[in-house]
């Protein structure tokens, strides 16, 4: 009896990445769809599936940059090259086979496969379905993922994939609660950060260097969820491991390290109090001021005038 002929709804070959798609398959984005999936297959056949655009993405903010539950049956391929970003599967159902460093594995139901960045990895089905929600997870001193591509259990795997299926039903229901998903991607990420998170004096490090870097170029557009998302942590956690280790929220450390540029600057003579309010991101003269006097007890001219 001849195997039936594998179809593929679509396939990409290049020098550092492969994927072929079997027909059937069935995708289901968290947020936007990745740029390797063609643009003309996303919501135009109930197969490939995206949620409506959300004002801001939640788990993009927490460093997550794609994400979804996907259903592959057998035939599909993929070779990762070197990526600039790591990936995480999660098993759900049936059978992932997976090789990297020479090393091949059948992963099944409740495993984890972590492929960090600039790691090599090949995936397959070769029977049957296999179900993953898979994550793509930005580059960021926060994380540890290691430096090979593994297999693993964690503790984290039930409620991570519970916190998945959850986010997954929102995301897509008519009338979702942006504030819902914003609390199950903090609850996600906080998991995420139990098992892959950089731990003691990488923590430490990772958060003086923002908050150093935030004192060298106060004039950037900083803000709490910026600063946050460029850590790759909920705002919430952020701002507590920033109380942690230098004594001030991350807007508080906004806040003083403008007011040092607008003090230096009116040391060094400049009266230019435009200038100084567009070098601080302030607003206006006025808002500048206000700030200023709070945090000298002086007003610009004043202070500069002592």
């Amino acid at each position: 009896m001849k195997n039936k002929k594998i179809e593929y709804l679509w396939h990409i070959n290049n020098d550092d990445f492969a994927q072929f798609w079997t027909k059937g398959g069935v995708q289901h984005y968290l947020s936007v769809p990745c740029p390797g999936m063609p643009k003309e297959l996303v919501n135009a056949t109930p197969d490939i599936n995206a949620p409506a655009p959300l004002p801001s993405d939640p788990l993009r903010r927490r460093g997550i940059s794609y994400a979804g539950l996907t259903s592959h049956l057998s035939g599909y391929f993929h070779s990762r090259g070197k990526r600039p970003y790591n990936v995480l599967l999660f098993i759900l159902e049936g059978k992932i086979s997976v090789t990297f460093d020479d090393h091949k594995e059948d992963l099944t139901c409740g495993r984890i496969l972590c492929v960090p960045s600039g790691c090599v990895c090949q995936e397959s089905v070769k029977s049957g379905r296999a179900v993953v929600f898979w994550l793509h997870i930005d580059n960021s001193s926060r994380w540890n993922f290691g430096a090979k591509a593994r297999s693993m259990t964690s503790k984290i795997f039930d409620g991570a994939v519970a916190i998945l299926r959850l986010y997954t039903e929102e995301v897509y229901r008519d009338g979702r609660s942006i504030s819902y998903l914003e609390s199950l991607a903090d609850v996600l990420a906080e998991l995420l950060s139990r098992q892959f998170g950089a731990k003691g004096g990488d923590e430490e490090q990772t958060i003086r260097a923002c908050a150093e870097n935030i004192a060298s170029k106060p004039q950037k557009n900083w803000s709490r969820n910026a600063a946050a998302a460029r850590l790759g942590l909920a705002p919430a956690i952020a701002d507590k491991l920033f109380v942690k280790y230098t004594g001030m929220t991350i807007s508080q450390n906004v806040y003083t390290a403008r007011m040092r540029l607008a003090e230096k600057m009116i040391a060094a003579g400049c009266k230019d109090y435009q200038k100084i309010a567009d070098k601080t991101n302030y607003s206006s003269v006025a808002a500048l001021s206000k700030a200023f006097k709070r945090f000298c007890g002086k007003s610009l001219r004043n202070f500069g005038g002592k």
